[in-house]
């Protein structure tokens, strides 16, 4: 392969997904989210698999979210991912007690939480280090994701506490 032929290529591909960008637009982004993601975390890690796995237990995390949501009978968006920032849900809570907003806020750390312990028993069993590394960048996440900070869901459920002591309802 000629150098030429590979940055043909490459501007090629761009040129398409670009292209299904503008014509698709936010669908596209949330379709290719994923993919796009995996590749980025890719270019970070040094590694498409090890990236997929991290890509996936993000994907396992939001998933938590949209499962319960779903379980109080509440609209839920499929997973967005944004390259190194995550992805997130949206779902209709206008109106929803503090308490259902926080079980909906826990439940994306705790089945994360579920998805590394299993990637971590799986790379244990298997003597895989690249699993357990995986895993403890799982909990790690998730444990980060639960800091009383903003836009994470530590800060949803600080937000819903502090809701209830107002008066709020439960």
């Amino acid at each position: 392969f000629s150098l030429r032929k590979t940055l043909e290529r490459i501007g090629g591909l761009a040129v398409l997904i670009g292209g299904t960008a503008l014509k698709w637009g936010f669908v596209f982004a949330k379709f290719f989210g994923f993919f796009i993601s995996v590749a980025a975390y890719t270019l970070w890690f040094g590694s498409w698999t090890f990236a997929l796995g991290f890509v996936l237990l993000i994907l396992v995390h939001e998933l938590g979210h949209a499962f319960e949501a779903r379980r109080q009978g509440l609209q839920v968006s499929a997973p967005t991912f944004i390259p190194f920032i995550g992805a997130y849900v949206t779902i209709r809570h206008a109106g929803l007690s503090p308490w259902r907003n926080s079980l909906i806020s826990l439940a994306g750390p705790f089945v994360g939480g579920l998805g590394s312990a299993v990637v971590w028993a799986i790379g244990a069993a298997r003597g895989s280090h690249m699993l357990e590394v995986l895993a403890n960048m799982g909990f790690l996440l998730n444990a980060f994701n639960m800091l009383p900070i903003g836009f994470l869901d530590g800060g949803a459920v600080w937000r819903s506490v502090v809701g209830a002591w107002r008066g709020a309802g439960v």
